[in-house]
Parts: structure tokens; sequence; C-alpha cells
């Protein structure tokens, strides 16, 4: 929200006209390095601005916006780590892949009016250079399975917890449907949204917008920075989906 905000604000900044009332600019100038502050206090020594699928908009937003971060950014330490994880194969999300693509092609959304398509030009689809690995028998992996609702007036108050076994390298969401498939307390509901499907309901206990409620899955006790159809745990890995409030 921060790095969208700055974004803006450096658009509507750079477009204030010549000679337009002082006290404007300057309140735009407050506002936009107040945003650019609470951006960078977010910088980790790694290079990443507070997680890995947050770096793509903070990285657009600090290197096109006028006003300094208050902490030291390293462009190229951000990157060098950006690459390590595309390597790595965690940025296959349509979204995360739309915010991360033109801080490697040197461009911000603000580049997009400036954008020219030519028509009829067609790009020819590359062939992998690598032959595909064969297909190996994937082991059973162990995984507890917590769901949790602690919020005194939002229906039925539990705390459930559920060893279930399913192949290695299955993303959560297999996790959750067999779950669901054992015990019906743990049954759920999905909602597709940009980012892909968002667990919006279990045990009948559904989020909302007005109460600010939401389901926060977590391993362990750090929270889960991708969603339950990307998200592989691992053997024994203690995942909890907690009723919580933001």
């Amino acid at each position: 929200t921060g790095a969208m905000a700055t974004l803006a604000l450096t658009c509507m900044y750079n477009k204030i006209p010549e000679g337009s009332d002082e006290g404007f600019k300057i309140l735009f100038s407050e506002v936009l390095q107040e945003v650019v502050k609470n951006v960078s206090m977010r910088i980790k020594d790694n290079g990443i601005i507070g997680d890995i699928y947050s770096t793509g908009l903070a990285m657009q937003a600090l290197s096109v916006t006028p006003k300094q971060p208050n902490k030291e950014w390293k462009c190229q330490k951000t990157m060098d780590t950006i690459l390590q994880e595309i390597e790595q194969g965690k940025f296959h999300n349509p979204m995360s892949i739309a915010q991360i693509l033109p801080s490697l092609k040197g461009k911000t959304y603000l580049d997009v009016p400036h954008v020219s398509c030519s028509p009829g030009v067609q790009v020819q689809p590359t062939l992998p250079t690598q032959p595909s690995p064969v297909p190996t028998t994937a082991s059973n992996i162990t995984i507890i399975y917590t769901i949790n609702n602690q919020l005194r007036g939002v229906g039925l108050l539990f705390n459930e917890t559920m060893e279930i076994s399913v192949k290695s390298g299955s993303v959560l969401l297999v996790v959750l449907e067999e779950a669901q498939r054992r015990n019906p307390t743990f049954k759920f509901e999905t909602t597709m949204t940009s980012w892909g499907l968002v667990v919006s309901s279990i045990n009948d206990i559904t989020e909302s917008v007005h109460e600010r409620t939401y389901w926060q899955f977590l391993s362990g006790k750090t929270p889960l920075n991708e969603g339950v159809a990307d998200y592989k745990p691992a053997d024994h890995e203690h995942i909890t989906a907690n009723f919580t409030k933001y």
C-alpha cells in the first residue's frame, strides 16, 4: 500500500504545473516524504523490502520518487536477491510477476503512458534449453494442521489440530482438502483474487471486511507470504489457520 501510494503521489508531484500555489507543492512534498519514509523502514539487510512479494512495488517506488529514503537503499543488492529468488521459482503467481517485472527492465508503472505497442508484431515462443526432469515417485510427508478461532462474538470458538499425510511437494491447498475430507470441522471455502486463491471461510467462520477479520496462515509463528495454492509445506511443518483481525 505504501509503495503504491508513493508511485501515485510521485506521479501527481511530477505533474504539478509551474506557477502553482507553493503551499500545494509543499503539502505534496511532505506527504510523499512520509510515505517514502514508511517504505524505507522496511528495507532489510539482504535488500528485500518488507517481504519477497512486496519488494516488486517497493523497488518501483524507491527508484522513481524524488524523495530520498531515510534508510540507505542499495538497488543492486535488492536486484541480486530478487534474481536469486527467481531462480528458486518464487515468482510464478501472475500478480507477483507483474509487480517485479518492470524493475527487472528498469521501468515502473509510471512508464505505462509511454509504452507503444506495434500492431501485428508476433513474439515467437522460446523453447526450453534444459531437458525436462524425469519425474520421480514422491514420498509422503506429514503436516500438522491447526485451525483456530478465539475471537469472542464471532461464532463458535475452537482450536482443532490434525496430522495430515500428503505427497512431498504438495501445496498447502492439498493439505486443507485432505483435512476437510477426513473431518467436516475442517471444511473451508476459497475466494479467487488477483493474487490467487484466498481461504475466506473455515468451519463456517467467514472473513468480514466490515469486522476487519480474516484467516491468517502461519508456519509456526511466522505468517506465510504465499497463498494456499502456492505454498509448499515441509515434512512435520506446523501450519496454523488463525482467525484474526487487521
